[in-house]
């Protein structure tokens, strides 16, 4: 196993990116939107990551500002996988490589990058959807 990745890990990731999802279900409500944790939620999810995508082409927010957005709602994303599944595989919160960002990291040092995936989503537009990325990571 990769030492870089495994001394990049400690509980306060795993704190940090569940008050960060805390958060993203706080700005869910303001869409009328309760996230839960479960498996279901990511199609809402999705739509709310439409708005904000449609809203980002129109007030073009700064790429840190989306990236602030992106941590907050792929905080969230992670949770759901972790809590649907990926954590009993041995998957938890560390740092990417390069320290960059939280990312959730496999015993096999596989990764997985929820909060990229949604700062694509919101840049990107639909074609970047986390409901298809979410079925990529949970087919067996």
């Amino acid at each position: 196993m990769d030492e870089s990745i495994n001394q990049n890990h400690d509980n306060s990731d795993d704190i940090a990116m569940k008050k960060a999802a805390e958060i993203a279900i706080d700005y869910a409500t303001d869409f009328g939107v309760n996230l839960d944790y479960s498996s279901t939620t990511v199609e809402p999810l999705e739509n709310i990551l439409d708005e904000y995508s449609n809203s980002i082409k129109i007030e073009q927010p700064s790429e840190i500002d989306i990236w602030r957005l992106s941590a907050l709602f792929g905080a969230y994303l992670g949770e759901v996988m972790l809590r649907n599944g990926l954590s009993e595989d041995g998957y938890r919160w560390g740092n990417d490589d390069m320290g960059m960002y939280p990312v959730l990291i496999g015993n096999n040092d596989f990764i997985i990058a929820p909060i990229d995936k949604v700062f694509k989503r919101l840049v990107n537009g639909a074609e970047d959807s986390v409901i298809s990325f979410f079925d990529a990571v949970f087919v067996r």
